[in-house]
C-alpha cells in the first residue's frame, strides 16, 4: 500500500499534466429504460450498437500520460463495454485516475473483482429511489434490491478506502421527499458519498414533468421571474 508521501508525490505529479480529464464514453447504450433519459433514441442510432469501438481507444491511448484523470462515463452505462476493464488497467498504467457513473445492475461480482483488480480509482452509482417501489417507477428495467446488493459488495471487497464509492441521486419532484432516506441507505451500504443532482437535461416530450418542480411550478416560477425582470 502507497504511503502518504507517495499519494502526495503522485498528486503532484498529476496536476503537472497539461489536459486535467479525458471524458471517454465507453458506450451510450444503455440496458435500463429511466423515465427522464435523454439519450434513448441517440443511442438507439450510434454506431457499433452504441458500444465504443477499440480503436476509439487506441487512438486516445498515446496521450493517457499527458492527462490527469480518465472518466469513462457517458450517454450509457459503461459495464457494457467488454473492454473497460482492459482500459481502466492501461489508464492507471498511465498514472491516471479513473472512475466511472454507472446504474450498477450489472456489477456483479466477478466484474467487480475485474475492475478493483485494474485499480479503479471510483465508482459512482445511480440510484434515485430510497426504496423498491420508489427506485424500480424511475429506473426502469433494473432492480432495487440487486444494486444495493452490488453497491454493497464494493465496500466489502474493495482494499482500504479505494475505490472511493458514490451515490447519484437525480431530484425531481416525484422523488425529492427521499434525500433523507437515500443519505441513510448509503451508510448502511458503506457508500463514502452522496451526489445530489437536478434532473436537468431533459429531450423530447416524452421526458416533460420530470424535472425537480412540477409543470404548474415551473410556469410559476418563469411568471415570477418575468415580474421580477420588469420591476
Amino acid at each position: 500500500m502507497a504511503s502518504l508521501r507517495d499519494k502526495v508525490i503522485e498528486k503532484k505529479s498529476l496536476k503537472n499534466r497539461p489536459w486535467r480529464l479525458f471524458q471517454v464514453e465507453s458506450a451510450i447504450a444503455c440496458n435500463l429504460e429511466c423515465v427522464m433519459c435523454p439519450w434513448r433514441e441517440i443511442a438507439k442510432k450510434a454506431a457499433n450498437h452504441g458500444i465504443m469501438a477499440p480503436e476509439i481507444w487506441a487512438a486516445i491511448r498515446p496521450y493517457l500520460s499527458q492527462v490527469q484523470s480518465v472518466d469513462f462515463t457517458g450517454g450509457g452505462e459503461p459495464l457494457l463495454q467488454p473492454r473497460l476493464a482492459d482500459w481502466i488497467g492501461e489508464a492507471k498504467t498511465a498514472g491516471c485516475e479513473t472512475g466511472f457513473l454507472s446504474n450498477g445492475l450489472l456489477l456483479k461480482e466477478q466484474k467487480l473483482i475485474k475492475i478493483l483488480d485494474a485499480g479503479i480509482d471510483w465508482i459512482c452509482i445511480s440510484m434515485d429511489g430510497a426504496d423498491a417501489e420508489m427506485y424500480n417507477k424511475i429506473r426502469v428495467g433494473s432492480n432495487f434490491d440487486r444494486v444495493s446488493e452490488n453497491v454493497a459488495n464494493i465496500a466489502r471487497l474493495r482494499t482500504g478506502r479505494a475505490p472511493k464509492t458514490m451515490i447519484n441521486f437525480v431530484l425531481m419532484h416525484m422523488n425529492f421527499h427521499q434525500v433523507d432516506e437515500i443519505v441513510q441507505l448509503a451508510d448502511r451500504l458503506g457508500v463514502d458519498q452522496v451526489n445530489f443532482k437536478q434532473c436537468d437535461v431533459i429531450r423530447g416530450k416524452e421526458g416533460r414533468g420530470y424535472g425537480l418542480f412540477a409543470s404548474e411550478e415551473t410556469k410559476e416560477i418563469r411568471r415570477l421571474k418575468k415580474s421580477v425582470d420588469n420591476l
